[in-house]
């Protein structure tokens, strides 16, 4: 017990001294770019949203530039229907928000500093890392356990259950105010990606910040119905296409989901339509021990492979393997190829572990 309670001292240590350097930076530089993964997710993009906030407020020059477009199922966080967040106008906001394809390379601003989130590598960051001119500082702030601690400043903890846990730690261990707009962002980052509380990442201290966060001004049922209950008709149709797709391997202990092109055209969904209501259910099946999501992309022969655990099968090595990487019991990559031979692929390697 002495131990692990000395450890965890030396961890805090730790994370107060780079938290603090990171403060520093930000204090000491006015043009920021904040940016996260390719295909960016809740965790990425609710995490830019409350370093946004915050660095608005401290009259600093703040972008977001991210490699795709800003997806309409969180616009709530921007206050598309209210008339301010944070006394910033929707309209301030979202012309803030870029997506890396509106720009060139050298037409892009001059940021001081490039703040990454929730990205375990320079390569994840898809366009935007073309913008990074060689001499910014890169500040890497991530929980993934694949992480490269590609940047100057390397912020990882593997141990939290999103990056927004991370961004909450920052706000209270510099004093920074937590708004309720920022307490939305947070709760949102927090609640997705630990799967609304039922991952392996759901551990006491992310429930206690989330009890903090609706105490300072999020709405769980405002948050929850904008996440999962504005689904729309042609998602539902897709949505059951899937699970008619679903395949068992191995005697029932792999599930393996498929989203086609073809698919998503028959349902009448958007192309770009979010997948993250799809990667959870091949796992939801009895026995299954690991849930397998193939997606087509749109214009290439390739295909983006979610792997999900429920027991002892570590799918970031097995993400790894093809270059990806992302969490032990929740990973992905993408694997050139037809969806019928990456599933064959991708078995194989998960049978491996078994």
């Amino acid at each position: 017990m002495k131990k692990e309670t000395t450890g965890q001292l030396q961890e805090d240590a730790e994370n107060q001294k780079i938290i603090n350097t990171i403060a520093d930076i930000i204090h000491r530089n006015d043009n920021i770019l904040i940016t996260t993964h390719i295909r960016s997710d809740p965790d990425g993009i609710s995490s830019e949203l409350a370093l946004f906030y915050l660095l608005i407020s401290m009259k600093k020059n703040v972008t977001i530039i991210n490699d795709s477009p800003f997806p309409d199922s969180l616009n709530f966080l921007i206050g598309k229907n209210k008339l301010a967040v944070n006394d910033i106008t929707p309209e301030f906001i979202t012309n803030s928000i870029f997506d890396a394809s509106k720009y060139q390379p050298k037409s892009a601003p001059a940021f001081e500093v490039v703040i990454s989130l929730d990205t375990p590598n320079f390569a994840r960051l898809g366009k935007t890392y073309e913008m990074v001119p060689k001499d910014t500082t890169v500040i890497n702030i991530d929980h993934h356990i694949s992480n490269e601690y590609f940047g100057d400043i390397n912020w990882v903890r593997p141990h939290a259950c999103s990056t927004g846990e991370m961004i909450y730690d920052f706000f209270k261990e510099t004093g920074q105010e937590i708004t309720p707009a920022i307490a939305t962002s947070l709760y949102t980052s927090i609640i997705t990606d630990t799967g609304r509380f039922v991952h392996a990442n759901t551990t006491p201290k992310c429930l206690r910040i989330a009890s903090d966060l609706i105490e300072l001004g999020a709405n769980p049922s405002e948050i929850a119905k904008h996440l999962y209950q504005t689904v729309s008709f042609s998602e539902l149709k897709l949505q059951a296409m899937t699970i008619n797709s679903i395949k068992l391997e191995a005697e029932g202990k792999i599930s393996v989901l498929w989203l086609t092109k073809n698919m998503i055209n028959e349902a009448g969904a958007a192309k770009d339509i979010d997948t993250q209501i799809f990667t959870d259910t091949p796992l939801s099946i009895e026995n299954v021990e690991v849930g397998v999501m193939l997606k087509e992309f749109n214009n290439n022969n390739e295909i983006k492979v979610s792997l999900r655990s429920k027991n002892d099968i570590d799918v970031n090595e097995i993400a790894k393997t093809f270059g990806g990487g992302g969490h032990i019991k929740a990973s992905g990559c993408e694997i050139k190829g037809s969806i019928e031979d990456v599933h064959k692929t991708i078995v194989d390697e998960i049978l491996k572990r078994f």
